[in-house]
């Protein structure tokens, strides 16, 4: 039998290569990068309007504060 020395990056590696395959086999919404919800902000004369999507929130759910 012969001795292999330790290599941590061999580790790493394997771990950065198992994430990599949990997120390919997520949804693509669930993905990093569209965590943000799709917005539409826009003025009247008198107000600021911020529409989002956030699908599976009830609109009594959100409370936005600026």
């Amino acid at each position: 039998m012969s001795l292999v020395p330790w290599n941590p990056f061999r580790e790493l590696e394997s771990f950065r290569r198992q994430m990599n395959s949990m997120f390919d086999r997520l949804p693509k919404y669930y993905a990093v990068k569209n965590t943000f919800p799709k917005i539409n902000i826009y003025q009247t004369d008198n107000e600021v309007i911020l529409k989002a999507e956030i699908p599976g929130i009830p609109k009594e759910n959100v409370d936005v504060t600026i």
